[in-house]
C-alpha cells in the first residue's frame, strides 16, 4: 500500500513538472549536462534496466549519468561506457537537469525535487497505465524514459551487456578452472535458492533433476552465496559430475563465468535475469510472481509457470504452503523443458 501511495505521490509530481517547468517530450538534448538515475533495486531488477543507460547516453551525449543504487548491485555497473557515476542514495548529489525514477523511495522523490531538475519521469505514472497488465520488466523500464528520447530510439537500439575488465577475465579464467569446467563439453549450472522460501523449488527435486543430467554426461554446478549455505548443504557432490560452489564474487565475474555454461536451471531470481544476460539457454521455476514480468527472454529458454487463484502474492504469507505453488512443478516437467533446450 505504501509503494502505490509513493506511485501516485510520483504521478502528481510529475504532472505538475509538466504543467510548471517543462515537458520531458520537449527536452533538449543540448541543455542537458546531468542526469540522474534512480534504480534501488535488486540484481534482477537493475538487469532489467541496461539499456535505459545506453538509450539516455545515445540521446544524451554529452550528459554526465549518475546512477543511484545498492552498493552491491552497483557493481553491476562498473566499466558501463554509458555511466559516469555510481554511487548510493546518501552520497548523490542534489543538482541534475533530468531526473529519471526507475525505483526510487520517499527519500530520493524528495530529492528530486530538491534537485533543481526541470524535466522528471518515474515509474508511477507507467505503472497506473499499465494496471491489471503488467509487461516484462524491460519493457516497462523503457517505457519510463521513453518520452526523453525524442521518438528516434526504441529498445531495438540498444544492446544489453556488462563490461568485465581484464582482471576480472583472469578471475573468470580461474574460477572454470577451479570447478573443472573445462573438462566436460556440458556444463548445467544449478540455483536452488531464491529471495523468498516460497521461490524456491524443493532441493530434493533438484537432485533428481541433477541425476538425471549426470546420466546425460552434465557436469552441474550448484551455487548460492554464504547466505545460502544451508541450502547447499542439501547437495552432496557426485565424483566429477557435481559441484558446489559457494560464490562470493563479484555480480560481473559470475556473470563471465556463466557465461561458459550450456544449461541453467533456476527459481526466479537475479541469477536467472544473469543467465539470460548471457545468453544461457535456461529453465526459469517460477510461481508466487507476476506472469511475464521477469522471465527470461532468450529464445532458448523455456519457463515453467505455476499460477494458482492466489496469485500474486506479497512472497511472505503463503495460504497453501503445504500445496504451495512450487510443489505443483513435476520433476518430469523440467526434464522436458531440457530436453527441448537440447534439440
Amino acid at each position: 500500500m505504501q509503494e502505490k501511495f509513493l506511485y501516485l505521490i510520483n504521478v502528481l509530481t510529475n504532472y505538475a513538472y509538466r504543467v510548471f517547468k517543462g515537458n520531458p517530450l520537449n527536452v533538449n538534448p543540448a541543455e542537458v549536462n546531468k542526469i540522474v538515475c534512480v534504480k534501488l533495486d535488486e540484481i534482477g531488477d537493475m538487469v532489467t534496466a541496461l539499456h535505459v543507460f545506453q538509450l539516455l547516453k545515445l540521446r544524451f551525449p554529452n550528459a554526465e549519468i549518475a546512477v543511484v543504487c545498492k552498493p552491491f548491485v552497483g557493481s553491476l555497473l562498473s566499466n558501463n561506457p554509458n555511466i559516469d557515476l555510481i554511487t548510493s542514495e546518501v552520497q548523490i548529489g542534489l543538482k541534475a537537469d533530468v531526473w529519471v525514477e526507475l525505483r526510487g523511495t520517499w527519500l530520493s522523490w524528495w530529492r528530486s525535487l530538491m534537485s533543481g531538475c526541470r524535466y522528471r519521469v518515474d515509474r508511477g505514472i507507467i505503472r497506473f497505465k499499465q494496471r491489471g497488465n503488467q509487461p516484462h520488466e524491460t519493457i516497462t523500464n523503457f517505457r519510463i524514459i521513453e518520452p526523453l528520447l525524442g521518438g528516434n530510439l526504441t529498445m531495438e537500439s540498444s544492446n544489453n551487456q556488462l563490461f568485465l575488465n581484464e582482471s576480472e577475465m583472469v578471475e573468470v579464467d580461474g574460477i572454470i578452472q577451479k570447478l573443472g569446467m573445462n573438462d566436460h563439453q556440458n556444463v548445467c549450472f544449478i540455483h536452488p535458492g531464491g529471495r523468498s522460501i516460497l521461490r524456491r523449488w524443493p532441493a530434493e527435486r533438484f537432485n533428481q533433476i541433477i541425476q538425471y543430467l549426470n546420466n546425460q554426461g552434465f557436469l552441474c554446478v550448484v551455487f548460492g552465496s554464504s547466505e545460502e549455505r544451508d541450502l547447499l548443504s542439501e547437495f552432496k557432490s557426485n565424483n566429477d559430475l557435481m559441484v558446489i560452489w559457494e560464490t562470493a564474487e563479484s555480480l560481473k565475474v559470475f556473470y563471465g563465468v556463466l557465461k561458459n555454461a550450456q544449461l541453467f536451471i533456476g527459481n526466479e531470481s537475479g541469477p536467472l535475469q544473469l543467465a539470460d544476460l548471457a545468453g544461457v539457454p535456461s529453465v526459469g521455476l517460477f510461481g508466487p510472481g507476476v506472469k511475464n514480468v521477469f522471465y527470461p527472454k532468450g529464445k532458448k529458454s523455456r519457463v515453467i509457470h505455476k499460477i494458482l487463484d492466489c496469485n500474486p502474492c506479497d512472497q511472505k504469507h503463503c495460504i497453501h504452503f503445504e500445496k504451495r505453488c512450487m510443489l505443483e512443478i513435476d520433476i518430469e516437467e523440467v526434464i522436458e523443458a531440457v530436453k527441448e533446450l537440447a534439440n
